[in-house]
């Protein structure tokens, strides 16, 4: 761990995994995406203004900008006794990009998912319903059977002859 700077809550060492994990640990957490909102809400702020709009203390306000600062997403610049927190808009773009790509790999595995739950469940309700109703499976059977009966007859018929053009006289 690095020294503690003045006004500062000391830094941890980043999480493994680089910049990605960074920004998914600085997301994850509801209060820090309050932290955020509230920053982008007043352009800049100090963690003072933070404690006094949110339902947390000071302390835990530094502690969630040094985790959004280490993820790029804040830069905290010093005017006078005070640091000012703004949202780095190029890395907020990135994240937002990211996140729906995310969103978007997650909706196709939910659909894939769904779509195998549904097939599982016609299939469990069409054997359902034959266990409950062995006539049923001998009557789907038997229409089976007439349709490739049918299907045969067809193939082996001779084709139809064609009237002729002309009736002779």
């Amino acid at each position: 761990m690095s020294p503690p700077t003045a006004g500062r809550w000391p830094r941890t060492e980043p999480p493994p995994g680089g910049e990605d994990e960074q920004l998914w640990a600085a997301v994850a957490e509801p209060s820090r995406r309050r932290v955020l909102d509230a920053i982008l809400t007043h352009g800049a702020a100090t963690p003072t203004l933070l404690a006094r709009e949110l339902p947390v203390s000071r302390q835990a306000i530094t502690k969630h900008l040094a985790i959004l600062e280490r993820a790029h997403l804040v830069a905290g610049h010093r005017q006078g006794r005070e640091v000012r927190y703004v949202v780095d808009p190029q890395r907020l773009a990135l994240a937002t990009a990211a996140l729906a790509q995310q969103a978007a790999r997650w909706d196709q595995r939910l659909a894939a998912i769904k779509r195998i739950a549904e097939a599982l469940h016609a299939d469990s309700v069409t054997e359902a319903a034959i266990a409950m109703d062995p006539a049923a499976a001998t009557a789907a059977d038997a229409a089976i059977d007439a349709d490739a009966a049918i299907a045969a007859a067809v193939a082996e018929s001779p084709a139809p002859r064609r009237a002729q053009e002309h009736p002779s006289p």
